[in-house]
């Protein structure tokens, strides 16, 4: 009877191994195909600048691709380009004038429409580094009023008088400045930390009739990719700044 106990006792201990070690492989099975795709996360290094960032500065206008606009109670378009210009808009000098119909003499409802253009991602600054503050430098015509905001914050407004020719017939109080309204905004309102910035134009189409946006500008700081005029890919970031 000892020896039966004895040998019951090991049999138990050798399925207990066994199931151990069974465990043990279950537990560093290979990852799931959807386990293999997500990056790992890397420690951070102070030394090492992001390299999903760079630090640039990237022009855009509206002859740029990427711009939409939302008309009165309908959903976003993209935003056709008007050639040739109506004959009463300036023209900023390096864009193109944009609006709900590519023809300058097209009739479109009074009311609000809404042009978006996404300037990208930028990342916070890379440790190591002193302080680069973004920052955005635009030039803007619209028919008829304007208010230009920043992620939802405004940046500029101009809401009565002619948004889009400097000289006769506009009355020289109420003109547009040549080469457009200069907008100069610096770190304060951007997004960084992978968060998408969006521009946002509300030109109010004061009676029915022709409406459209120039706009010509440049915005600095460490960058995430992709280039303006596309959304922010970017999700949760590891240490280094990198996308997941």
């Amino acid at each position: 009877m000892k020896v039966k106990t004895t040998m019951t006792s090991i049999s138990k201990f050798v399925a207990l191994a066994v199931f151990a070690a069974g465990a043990a492989t279950i537990s560093f099975a290979p990852p799931s195909q959807a386990q293999a795709g997500r990056p790992a996360v890397i420690a951070p290094d102070a030394a090492v600048r992001p390299d999903c960032c760079e630090l640039a500065t990237k022009a855009f206008s509206t002859g740029s691709a990427g711009w939409t606009v939302k008309f009165p109670n309908a959903q976003a378009t993209p935003a056709a380009f008007v050639t040739p210009k109506h004959q009463l808009w300036d023209l900023i000098p390096g864009s193109k004038w944009i609006g709900p119909s590519a023809t300058a003499s097209a009739s479109a409802p009074a009311g609000v429409y809404i042009y978006t253009y996404h300037l990208g991602c930028l990342c916070d600054v890379p440790k190591g580094i002193q302080s680069v503050p973004a920052s955005l430098s635009l030039r803007v015509l619209a028919d008829d009023a304007i208010v230009v905001k920043l992620n939802n914050f405004p940046i500029f407004t101009k809401t009565t008088g002619w948004s889009f020719r400097n000289g006769p017939p506009a009355p020289p109080a109420d003109a547009a400045p040549i080469g457009g309204f200069p907008v100069n905004v610096t770190s304060a309102h951007f997004n960084t930390g992978c968060e998408d910035n969006v521009l946002t134009f509300e030109v109010t189409n004061g009676l029915t009739g022709p409406t459209g946006l120039d706009v010509l500008g440049t915005m600095s700081g460490y960058f995430h990719q992709p280039s303006p005029g596309k959304p922010c890919p970017c999700g949760p970031r590891d240490p280094r700044g990198n996308s997941n």
